[in-house]
């Protein structure tokens, strides 16, 4: 299946204009290599967390810190992204948001000197931190791709993107579950964290190597007193009423509501698993490599889908699959029904990755993109932020297993909605 996919990424980059291929080769070997970062760092920092103690409030908040930041920089994000070369605002913002992934590495080296309770405060202040300029690679790669990727090829690269993200991640879960099983704890997590801090480096090679050719919006070189005026009149104007005028209001409220009910059971997952089934890491890694297997060859399905039903039904669909995650989880009593729900998982976030995505800039006009998604940012991180606090307090009331059911309702009941309306 892998070299067959390997295959099909050759001719269809012979069937890709010569001026787009290079770009698009970067953007795969980009989530590639991102892929390593998400199977080791982004996959076991929250199960070391909780190893280390963390309650599901202390994940929840981690999980909030992205969006809780973004609250606040995503609209000036977007002003200076307006002003500024896309480019080179995702090449400054990579840059100084993966440097604190080396960061992370020297918390299991110092476990001796750094009490468990403290650990579980820096891994909070290091994605506070992190996260200012995650906001702004957040939004200014979603207009980076937009401008380096042609509408017509979108949901092919989207697909194929996400194929490879989901092969890679799923080798590197599995090679990170290795190293946990194999070198003493915690210095294996060390080794993972590593590897993570590599995928993160090699991935900002690729995104430098990106030369968008439908950038219209490059902003000439300004002198600083002027770019900061401009910055300030860019986000005045954001705020303008008709921004919510048209399809984009619609898709920014049902868009709010996705990650509302995506993120409710999150910061429950890892608490679950670790003290509730007692799952050890090596299960834990085999469920993600799954999960991302599943992904992988929902991924390769894709864009035959997209062309039979619309972006809204496909995204509102996807969700109401990964409804049965949680359901699963709740009436799991080992590893093999944990492992199951990762594949229901994986499918369902197969459809919903790339499709969520093109039902974003179906509503969005030329003009503009980067206001827009500044805009959707912070709606979605709102929703995070909503999802990730209100979540695990609801868990601690009434249950961590019948949460899991409630939260599975609310996954299909807002799924549906999104077929529906969107």
């Amino acid at each position: 299946m892998v070299i067959k996919f390997v295959k099909s990424i050759f001719r269809f980059s012979h069937s890709v204009p010569v001026e787009h291929r290079k770009n698009f080769w970067n953007l795969y070997l980009d989530i590639g290599w991102y892929g390593v970062l998400n199977g080791t760092t982004i996959a076991f920092l929250s199960i070391y967390a909780a190893r280390m103690g963390a309650s599901a409030g202390q994940l929840g908040l981690i999980s909030a810190a992205p969006a809780i930041i973004s609250l606040f920089v995503a609209l000036p994000a977007g002003a200076w992204l307006k002003v500024q070369s896309t480019r080179k605002a995702v090449v400054w913002s990579t840059i100084s948001f993966r440097v604190f992934y080396l960061l992370i590495i020297l918390l299991p080296i110092l476990n001796g000197l750094i009490s468990s309770r403290l650990q579980v405060g820096m891994i909070t202040g290091i994605i506070f931190l992190m996260s200012i300029p995650g906001t702004a690679l957040s939004i200014s790669f979603n207009a980076f791709f937009s401008e380096t990727v042609p509408q017509e090829w979108r949901g092919s690269v989207l697909g194929i993107r996400n194929a490879i993200f989901a092969i890679v991640t799923t080798l590197s879960a599995l090679l990170a579950g290795w190293l946990l099983d194999s070198v003493v704890f915690p210095f294996g997590y060390a080794y993972v964290f590593g590897l993570g801090f590599l995928g993160a480096v090699m991935s900002s090679v690729h995104l430098f190597s990106i030369h968008p050719p439908l950038n219209q919006e490059n902003a000439t070189n300004r002198q600083e007193p002027k770019l900061l005026k401009q910055i300030f009149l860019t986000l005045k104007h954001q705020l303008r009423p008709n921004i919510f005028e048209g399809p984009f209001r619609t898709t920014i409220i049902l868009l709010f509501l996705f990650h509302l009910a995506q993120y409710l059971p999150i910061p429950i997952f890892p608490i679950y698993s670790v003290n509730v089934l007692k799952l050890n890491d090596q299960v834990i890694s085999l469920g993600t490599a799954i999960f991302n297997l599943a992904l992988f060859l929902g991924s390769t399905q894709f864009s035959r889908l997209i062309r039979r039903f619309r972006s809204p039904v496909m995204t509102g669909a996807g969700m109401m699959i990964l409804a049965i995650f949680p359901v699963l989880l709740a009436i799991s009593r080992g590893a093999p029904m944990y492992l199951l729900a990762h594949v229901i998982g994986g499918l369902g976030w197969s459809i919903c990755a790339s499709s969520i995505y093109t039902y974003l800039y179906e509503s969005i006009p030329d003009q503009d993109k980067s206001i827009h998604l500044a805009w959707f940012n912070l709606g979605s991180n709102a929703a995070i932020l909503l999802g990730s606090l209100i979540g695990p307090l609801i868990g601690e009331l009434i249950g961590l297993q019948p949460v899991l059911f409630l939260y599975a309702i609310i996954r299909a009941a807002v799924g549906y909605t999104i077929a529906r309306k969107g």
